[in-house]
């Protein structure tokens, strides 16, 4: 057997270490192998492979089984060193990664050019580095997150919840052995329930704060990951009870064929990535500890003997790398190309990285592994080892901060994105004139959805100019108040929120003579139709501006849909500016965008038609010529991604649309110094 086999009888006398982290087990080896090829043909996009990110959940596992064992058949015969462990595992693990965390660095800088794109790769990269970029992915979980291939450091999140786990079980199962000493328990029955304890408290964790809403603590999270390890561990407990004998390979044949249709059904059936790991993930889990089992009781079983084949092996030997390495290619690989799907592309880069994974094993994994085998010395260095990796670990992070800060920064800083003052032009809030006082201390609402969020700060700073106050207590996760049928509210505080418009609005009418809605319109307009029928998104705004406009006592400004664009307008014109291309590559055709906003306008438009205190604002023309539509203007960004503003384009949209928030604010039409001498009277539905 090569493991610790231990029942909960098993006496610590009876516990050998088996070295399971220098051996190897070749239907281990070969499951390693069905992990890696789930993984990189999910991220390939390879048909048949819809779940395949439940590779990591076999990694996992197996990971369980081969170090848990290992440590306690350690402890029990008193040969295990918390130190040799760690250095073991900074030989194991730090070599490789460090590679690619720097050649990865290096791709980028060929590849990334906008400064939200470094951002992302810096603070990964460098926290990947220090084995808790898991929780950085975690905190990003909003509705700004990126899309995955985005994120070219994404898979270190599972690196960091493994060491984030090793970090502590050493140190766990020696106090374990310890109060079984002390109390003269049999190690085994403590070890087994102690397992039986932090399986079940991780598995309800897990299931339990499993969200496709919001943040996926169960996803990212350690602790609620650490079931998984425990039941590869937990093999260990049981295998002295499997014999390998002739009487046993019938139930060992149906187990592994069994393990093998679960996995397959966890890798092809498609489980719900967006509500992962819930209680989907106990398929692979269990097909897994399956597998291992009939390999355990039957190395002959035809399951085992197939995992075992020389080529599934060999793949298995390489699994570590070609998992660190396809990742980042394939996904700087996509940026490169504007983001833009391709599965050639995607296949050729999937195999370069299994080039790449077997010769850095040859030249390094294979090195290093040799190298701490022919150490008679090594408990000796442990301490040494483990302090250049933690030195080599900081210093890969400070380089990640040293490169990437900068180009972040600068980049924030470029004209191309902060734009210049005199493109913006000069801001027409300036008190001028007679009519300036009648505008001082006039508050009203911004409302809307992130798109109004977007040109929060503009708008309240240039009203602030001429003494009005703007409210904004709106927020991009709230569904729209008195939606029926609305979605579960990610944001505790939404019904706050709405509470609090309704308090000032009954406070003080006349404290609020305005409202200001932006919003991504035509989507909304789409999704509630679908959901309630034609019509009803109408009769639901009808209703709203109604609310909002109090029956003509208050002065409502729509502002319709800003263009949406195909690729994210910073990354997008730059990289095509890289490559010397024409940014109007960014831009799309107005024919197109006219027809996605038809009957949005037209709803909207009905709606503000004949009604003296509703004010439609159409932005297209601001951003469209009579051909196409650009996300920017001469050589300023006006866009941050596909279609929110960026703060510079939010101050242009402002000024750009100033008699629309001057009425807003004010009633009046035109700046202040002509309104002193000329008052126009209340406008109607349409700009002038």
């Amino acid at each position: 057997m090569a493991g610790p086999l231990m029942n909960t009888s098993t006496p610590p006398s009876q516990l050998r270490p088996a070295g399971l982290l220098d051996s190897r087990i070749p239907h281990v080896d070969g499951l390693r192998a069905v992990a890696i090829l789930a993984v990189v043909g999910f991220h390939a996009g390879l048909p048949g492979f819809k779940s395949g990110f439940v590779g990591v959940d076999i990694f996992f596992v197996i990971s369980g089984f081969l170090i848990i064992n290992q440590i306690a058949g350690a402890i029990a015969a008193g040969t295990f060193s918390v130190w040799e462990f760690y250095a073991r595992r900074v030989l194991r693990i730090l070599p490789m990664f460090l590679l690619v965390l720097l050649v990865s660095l290096g791709l980028s800088l060929v590849v990334l050019v906008s400064p939200y794109e470094w951002e992302w790769f810096g603070l990964s990269g460098g926290l990947a580095a220090l084995f808790v970029s898991n929780h950085y992915f975690l905190s990003k979980q909003d509705y700004f997150d990126i899309d995955m291939y985005e994120k070219s450091l994404l898979h270190t999140w599972s690196l960091s919840v493994e060491e984030q786990f090793y970090l502590c079980v050493p140190l766990l199962l020696l106090g374990l052995f310890l109060a079984a000493r002390r109390f003269r328990l049999a190690p085994g029955r403590v070890l087994a329930g102690a397992a039986l304890l932090i399986f079940g408290a991780s598995l309800a964790g897990c299931i339990l704060l499993t969200s496709a809403e919001g943040k996926n603590v169960g996803f990212y999270v350690a602790l609620w990951r650490a079931w998984e390890f425990v039941a590869g561990g937990a093999i260990g407990f049981f295998a002295t009870a499997l014999v390998r004998g002739e009487s046993r390979r019938p139930w060992a044949e149906g187990l592994g064929i069994l393990g093998c249709l679960v996995i397959a059904a966890a890798v092809g059936l498609g489980l719900d990535g967006g509500f992962y790991p819930g209680t989907a993930v106990l398929l692979p889990v269990i097909g897994t500890v399956m597998l291992i089992t009939a390999g355990l009781a039957a190395p002959g079983a035809a399951a085992v003997r197939a995992l075992s084949w020389r080529p599934i092996v060999g793949i298995g030997l390489v699994s570590y790398g070609w998992y660190l390495w396809h990742w980042p290619l394939l996904s700087l690989a996509r940026i490169a190309d504007f983001g833009r799907p391709g599965p050639l592309r995607d296949l050729v880069v999937a195999a370069a990285s299994l080039g790449l994974a077997v010769l850095t094993y040859v030249l390094v994994e294979r090195r290093v592994l040799a190298w701490r085998r022919t150490r008679q010395d090594l408990r000796a260095l442990s301490p040494r080892i483990v302090g250049w990796g933690v030195g080599a670990s900081l210093a890969v992070f400070a380089l990640m901060a040293a490169v990437a800060g900068p180009a972040h920064y600068s980049g924030r800083a470029s004209a191309a994105i902060a734009g210049t003052p005199d493109l913006a032009g000069r801001s027409i809030f300036v008190c001028e004139g007679a009519g300036c006082p009648a505008a001082v201390g006039t508050t009203g609402f911004l409302g809307g959805d992130s798109h109004s969020d977007a040109i929060r700060r503009a708008v309240r700073r240039g009203a602030a100019k001429i003494g009005v106050r703007v409210i904004s207590p709106f927020k991009p996760t709230c569904p729209d108040p008195g939606e029926p049928g609305a979605p579960k509210e990610l944001d505790p505080a939404c019904p706050g929120i709405r509470g609090a418009i309704t308090d000032i609005l009954k406070a003080e009418g006349r404290a609020a003579p305005f409202f200001i809605l932006f919003r991504r319109w035509n989507p909304k307009l789409v999704a509630y139709e679908q959901r309630l029928g034609p019509g009803s998104y109408e009769r639901k705004l009808a209703r709203e501006f109604a609310a909002y406009g109090a029956d003509g006592a208050r002065r409502l400004l729509v502002i319709g849909p800003v263009p949406e664009f195909n690729y994210k307008a910073v990354e997008c014109v730059l990289r095509a500016k890289r490559y010397r291309r024409n940014p109007d590559f960014c831009a799309r055709p107005r024919a197109r965008i006219e027809a996605e906003r038809k009957q949005t306008m037209e709803v909207l438009g009905r709606i503000a038609a004949g009604a003296p205190n509703i004010r439609l604002a159409d932005p297209l023309d601001l951003f469209c010529d009579a051909a196409i539509c650009r996300p920017y203007v001469g050589e300023t960004l006006l866009y941050k991604d596909t279609d929110h503003l960026s703060k510079f384009g939010a101050k242009w949209f402002l000024n750009k649309l100033e008699s629309d928030f001057l009425w807003a604010f004010t009633g009046r039409v035109r700046p202040f110094a002509e309104a002193a001498r000329q008052d126009p009277g209340p406008p109607g539905a349409a700009r002038p």
